[in-house]
């Protein structure tokens, strides 16, 4: 289904960035935020960028932030 399609069938979500009292972001609560979230019917996920964080992240924090709420690839060990 085409993205402008898809956005249209239901809600649109944009999860507030955890960050600690130093400012690094949480990766655990926000995973869990996510992971609340994603339990329902979403037409779409924002991470990173829904609550103006966006601006005050490095390009390598934006990148952790969006893969954060999928489930990381197993690797199988020899």
């Amino acid at each position: 289904m085409e993205v402008g399609s898809k956005l249209g069938t239901g809600l649109l979500s944009f999860p507030v960035t955890h960050f600690d009292a130093e400012g690094r972001f949480v990766e655990a609560d926000y995973r869990e935020h996510c992971g609340w979230m994603l339990e329902h019917d979403l037409a779409g996920l924002f991470a990173a960028g829904g609550t103006g964080e966006f601006f005050s992240l490095t390009p390598d924090e934006v990148a952790t932030v969006v893969a954060a709420p999928w489930p990381k690839p197993q690797v199988a060990s020899r």
